[in-house]
């Protein structure tokens, strides 16, 4: 991930979050940005679905300041290694359909995107094909995906 794409969607998701003043709209932000979150920051992954979770049962408008907050506190690029784990989290949802070849394949691009060799479109084509072709809804709407 480059600083223009980092910054495309840090910007996406404070933007987004700003505008989701609902339990339902909250819910549905960590539905669709799970994965970027994840590739960007894991821990504030984790910490921001608790948070939506609302176990401590907060107020709406505080549930969404607290997202934002942590969102903001996201100021460094990802790893390769990181995005690399959080891509491999979406690859999980097609080991039931596809082939050793294709899965091997696809293990050797991820590879190659931890060592610098192709860039991140590339790996997220691949897992957007396999979410179209396997009608996986959940990876389909994924933001990353669109990024």
């Amino acid at each position: 991930m480059n600083q223009l794409q980092f910054n495309y969607y840090r910007k996406m998701l404070m933007t987004e979050i700003a505008d989701n003043a609902t339990q339902a709209n909250l819910v549905a932000f960590q539905t669709r940005h799970k994965y970027l979150l994840m590739a960007l920051a894991p821990a504030t992954q984790k910490e921001i679905g608790r948070v939506i979770a609302n176990h401590q049962q907060l107020e709406i408008t505080k549930i969404g300041k607290e997202v934002q907050g942590r969102i903001a506190l996201i100021s460094d690029i990802p790893s390769r290694g990181v995005v690399a784990n959080a891509v491999s989290h979406m690859f999980g949802y097609f080991r039931e359909e596809l082939t050793v070849e294709e899965k091997d394949q696809f293990l050797w691009k991820l590879t190659k995107y931890r060592e610098g060799s192709i860039q991140l479109p590339e790996i997220l084509h691949q897992i957007a094909e396999w979410a179209w072709l396997f009608q996986k809804k959940y990876v389909q709407v994924q933001s990353i995906l669109s990024g």
